[in-house]
């Protein structure tokens, strides 16, 4: 398609059209800016003529607009004409043919001057429905006009538009690593740019309970890392299920969640050892209980307290991935839309998605795949949901306000598209137009990224033994019209790029053919400078006028013209750039002057004054300051010099370092590289800095309220009998300060009985100068207090230790366990956390006085719970030491 074979504007009738565009001309000297606001006239079969751009005169040749609120700009060159009827006009694209027939009509407009033309210019009718709200005011913009007959697009924004785009692969016959290390060089044959694939040999879910790293055929590292990618490079992603079972996902055990956290950083290193570009989360859940609903993963929790867990469970594997792989891409088959499916299977996973949200990085991404893209038939429907999803953002009915700008720079739109709803093996040809027309209205409407599912395809003849999924496809081949429906969306999609238009009217690009863009930069008496770049070819030479005359072609890059022969007096230079294909491109003009020398002046400088702390920015004005001056600060006792950052013949910015400069008055001096200099007297005030207090880090930085927690505070400018404290809005607890140093305050804080959350930190010395480090220091609410029902075995004698099992509840990751006597406390070795409500231990029992012990589990929060009388000591063996051995 070429860029000069659009249609001629032949009618216009009745109806609805809202269009907006936006022309902007740089042609010679003809520069307006002159707004005239006109009554709507009728324009078909007419063009818009302006003379000289200054009086529009719209002729009325039959037709009709039924809107009086067009206006019509020229020099800048604004048409509003809304409401244009083109129901019944018959101009469509010369490829008209291949527009599917919900696309809507399209209008051809001439726009004329005295001078050149811009024919062709295509805009598209705004399409139901009404929410769609792209269509109203989109812009096209026209840099600069060519001769007769060249046509200029730019681009109307909204909708994603770049070459950057990936068609990847992801069915039921998802193969194990070790299958894609063994065949990758024959599927990237195959019609896509990457895959989806197991991380192993076995289907894997994100909640399993298991350490991963003892299941090699969960996270197949050795062969992950060592395949040869090369078309697929960097557009693969590992996959994960949220399949669960009735005993496994409980929100609320931190030690499950411990484990399940280790194995997503597995996960997330192993995706970015082997070159891939992250994990497929996919969260349709294949088990009877879903974990993303209250009503099987509440376990009596309120909702409240449940939507809270399940946010803090999203944090915690969102950093979990983040911290192997800082930009990596979590893929997910959707996020948000099945709470529109009604019920509550999805109830929660809106939680989930804005705790990964809460913790999200600058370079990570999410991907919303919209896996409801599978049933879209129509157009409006591609570009009305990515709209709602990305653009007004209507569809994020539960997305956190605190979380609505990660959602536009973090999230993207991906697109699937589903074989089995467009398809069948043997294909008529109105299925393959559709698939290859899903195809590119998943390009065309995907931020990057659209995947391709079949439940009957096996496009890799993966064999039995390598589908961990379990469907078992057979090695069938690919279906007539598949793979060129795909390639043929593709070149579609590659070629709109460079041709510069889109058939939904929402993105249009450059078609190459306008003439150069030239600039002239001047530098004074030194040579001026021209940068000129072309978009059809190289520069052969640049021609500079003065004054209307040609004193100098260059050819060579970079491209100057020496000024200082010029007489002194006022110029204007233009430049006018030929590219290799005769193409032109001329410079606005340039005035600049050419006078002599003249002595250094300083009339200013601001700030005038500082303390004598850190280093400030000051801005220096006067005249004739050359390159590569020097400025210094001088009194009679020093001088200062400062670092100059930027300078022009009239102003000169410079950063000057106070830390430790006398106070005082200091002149300011300034000093070209010709030797001339200016003065002025006591330009600089110093004045002695305030010493206030200066946290730079506390440790640790959280604790739980359950008991006291001793903290140390790093910083400078602390002074005996400063006093520390936490707020947290009308909430107050002073510390008590053990050690004070200048640079480190150690103090003690009563947790007990404090409302969790984050506080700020204070330091006031005694002169009442004070500083204050928000959220500084977290609470952390202890956990429920455990409690002991059984210890077992609890006889032993004092001749060797004793391995024990403590059954209760409420135990949690390192508690401690001790078992005291008479004043005497020994620590259990060896504690194991087997669950919460179960541990194992050693007892130190050797040697000790015999007789009963008491037991005590403490947890890492401070809770704890005591068993008196837990194991009786005895001095030696009997056959009653083992009567109380339960099976465990």
């Amino acid at each position: 398609m070429k860029n000069t074979g659009y249609s001629q504007l032949v009618s216009l009738a009745f109806g609805i059209l809202i269009v907006s565009f936006l022309i902007t001309f740089v042609t010679g000297d003809i520069i307006s800016s002159g707004v005239q606001n006109i009554k709507t006239p009728d324009i078909t079969n007419s063009n818009i003529i302006s003379n000289s751009f200054q009086t529009p005169v719209l002729p009325s040749q039959g037709g009709n607009i039924k809107d009086t609120h067009s206006r019509t700009v020229f020099g800048s060159a604004v048409v509003y004409a809304p409401h244009i009827d083109v129901s019944k006009t018959n101009i469509m694209s010369d490829r008209s043919s291949a527009i599917p027939s919900d696309i809507g009509s399209f209008l051809t407009l001439n726009v004329k001057s005295n001078r050149t033309t811009c024919e062709n210019i295509n805009l598209v009718k705004n399409h139901p429905p009404p929410q769609f709200s792209h269509g109203i005011d989109s812009q096209i913009s026209i840099a600069s006009v060519n001769p007769a007959s060249q046509s200029q697009i730019a681009e109307i924004a909204n909708y994603p538009y770049h070459t950057d785009k990936k068609i990847i692969e992801y069915g039921c016959d998802a193969p194990a690593a070790r299958w894609v290390k063994g065949n990758i060089a024959s599927m990237e044959q195959k019609p896509f740019d990457g895959l989806v694939f197991w991380p192993g040999d076995n289907a894997v879910s994100l909640f399993l309970p298991w350490d991963w790293s003892k299941y090699p055929d969960h996270l197949d590292t050795p062969n992950l890392s060592t395949i040869n990618w090369n078309k697929f490079k960097g557009n693969n992603f590992l996959l994960i299920h949220t399949w669960t079972c009735d005993d496994w996902t409980d929100y609320w055990d931190d030690a499950y969640w411990t484990t399940v956290e280790t194995n997503m950083a597995d996960l997330a290193k192993a995706a970015k050892d082997s070159g891939c570009a992250g994990i497929l989360l996919d969260t349709e859940w294949y088990s009877t209980k879903s974990p993303f609903s209250y009503d099987d993963m509440g376990l009596g929790h309120t909702r409240a307290e449940t939507e809270a867990k399940i946010r803090q469970r999203g944090a915690q594997i969102m950093n979990a991935w983040q911290s192997q792989y800082p930009d990596i891409t979590i893929l997910t088959t959707y996020l948000i839309k099945p709470i529109y499916w009604g019920g509550d299977e999805w109830g929660l996973l809106p939680y989930w998605m804005n705790g990964m949200l809460d913790v999200i990085g600058p370079d990570a991404r999410l991907v919303h795949s919209d896996e409801d893209a599978y049933y879209y038939s129509d157009t409006t429907t591609w570009f009305s949901i990515y709209d709602k999803l990305k653009v007004s953002k209507s569809a994020l009915t539960y997305l956190s306000s605190s979380n609505e700008d990660k959602w536009k720079k973090n999230v993207e739109v991906g697109k699937t598209l589903y074989w089995e709803n467009v398809m069948t093996p043997s294909p008529t040809q109105a299925m393959k137009d559709r698939w290859e027309h899903n195809a590119y209205l998943g390009l065309v409407t995907s931020d990057k990224w659209t995947w391709v599912y079949s439940d009957a395809m096996n496009w890799w003849g993966v064999p039995k033994e390598f589908q961990p999924t379990g469907c078992f496809l057979e090695n069938t081949g690919i279906y007539p019209g598949t793979v060129d429906g795909l390639n043929n969306a593709r070149t579609k999609y590659d070629n709109q790029e460079k041709l510069g238009w889109d058939w939904y009217g929402t993105s249009v690009y450059e078609s190459g053919n306008k003439d150069m863009s030239v600039s002239v930069e001047f530098t004074g008496t030194k040579p001026a400078t021209v940068s000129a770049t072309s978009s059809n070819g190289a520069i052969s030479k640049v021609d500079f006028y003065v004054n209307m005359v040609l004193v100098n072609s260059d050819t060579t890059s970079p491209y100057t013209l020496d000024t200082s022969y010029l007489p002194y007096g006022t110029y204007t230079v233009i430049a006018q750039a030929t590219d290799v294909n005769g193409r032109h491109g001329t410079s606005a003009p340039v005035a600049f002057s050419h006078t002599p020398d003249q002595g250094v002046s300083i009339s200013s400088i601001t700030p005038n004054s500082g303390y004598n702390s850190g280093t400030i920015t000051v801005i220096i004005s006067g005249e004739n300051f050359g390159p590569g001056a020097l400025v210094v600060l001088r009194n009679d006792a020093l001088t200062i010099p400062l670092n100059v950052q930027q300078i022009t013949t009239s102003q000169i910015t410079c950063s000057l370092p106070l830390d430790g400069v006398s106070s005082g008055l200091y002149n300011l001096i300034v000093t070209n590289t010709d030797g001339t200099s200016a003065i002025k007297d006591d330009a600089f005030s110093v004045t002695e800095a305030i010493q206030y207090p200066v946290i730079t880090s506390i440790s640790p930085v959280s604790g739980y309220n359950s008991g006291d927690i001793k903290i140390t505070i790093n910083g400078k400018n602390f002074k005996t009998g400063a006093i520390i404290k936490l707020t947290k809005g009308f909430v107050t607890k002073n510390g008590v300060v053990t050690k004070l140093s200048e640079n480190q305050i150690e103090g003690t804080f009563a947790l007990k009985g404090m409302i969790a959350g984050i506080y700020t930190i204070t330091i006031t010395n005694p002169d009442g100068k004070s500083v204050s480090k928000a959220n500084a220091f977290t609470v952390l609410a202890a956990g429920a207090v455990p409690s002991i029902t059984r210890v077992s075995p609890n006889t032993g004698t004092n001749l060797k230790n004793l391995v024990v099992y403590v059954t209760g509840k409420n135990f949690r990751s390192n508690a401690v366990v001790t078992i005291s006597q008479g004043g005497i406390v020994k620590n259990a070795m060896n504690v194991n956390l087997m669950s919460s409500r179960k541990l194992q231990c050693t007892l130190p029992l050797t040697g000790v006085t015999k007789g009963y012990w008491t037991l005590t589990v403490k947890n890492i929060d401070g809770t704890s719970a005591t068993k008196l009388k837990a194991v009786l000591v005895k001095e030696t063996a009997t056959s009653d030491n083992f009567y109380n051995i339960l099976p465990i």
